[in-house]
């Protein structure tokens, strides 16, 4: 009878387990939208999944797509840099917020171009926390490309960076959460 019982709830473990699926998962638990894309994949590789989908800090930032020195028109204090890139804005994103941002990046990763433009002019940045750990992702959405900065791959441990092609879909999910915030923007609002 006891042999039985082990069984069963062991039985019923498996089967449980099981049911879930391979869906990624990730904030609370839950698979996340469009998660399981090749693509995607390819960008976050080794642990820079995780960090985003589980990061215990979880920033969108509005950048100024021009490197460079101070300008003239600058503050009189140094502006903050994100990766050499002006930070017009940054806010702390909500759990709900969040979930909608990487449902639109990953949608638009999955359907992105084999390779997007020349041009490299970031306007949206996301710095992502997770332990001790840190991935950052610089988004340039002209030129429809998503850098992914802080990398951590034991396969390849001289990879730190990594770029891949996205499309303009995600743009006004990101544009919104700005907008939410009150955060500027450098150049045009996607509608």
């Amino acid at each position: 009878m006891r042999f039985t019982l082990v069984s069963l709830a062991m039985l019923f473990g498996l089967a449980a387990f099981g049911s879930c699926g391979t869906k990624p998962r990730g904030l609370a638990g839950l698979p996340v939208p469009g998660g399981e894309g090749k693509r995607v994949g390819w960008l976050l590789l080794g642990d820079a999944r995780e960090v985003l989908e589980q990061a215990d800090s979880f920033e969108l930032l509005s950048l100024e797509p021009r490197r460079g020195p101070r300008r003239p028109e600058d503050p009189p204090r140094l502006p903050e840099r994100f990766h050499e890139y002006r930070v017009l804005g940054r806010v702390e994103v909500p759990l709900a917020d969040r979930w909608q941002l990487l449902e639109a990046l990953y949608a638009g990763v999955n359907e992105g171009p084999d390779m997007g433009a020349g041009c490299w002019e970031p306007r949206h940045g996301i710095h992502a926390t997770r332990g001790e750990r840190t991935v950052d992702l610089l988004i340039c959405f002209k030129c429809i490309a998503v850098r992914v900065v802080g990398l951590q791959v034991p396969e390849d441990p001289k990879r730190r960076t990594k770029k891949i092609s996205t499309t303009r879909a995600p743009e006004p999910a990101f544009d919104a959460v700005l907008r939410k915030f009150g955060l500027p923007k450098s150049g045009p609002w996607a509608d």
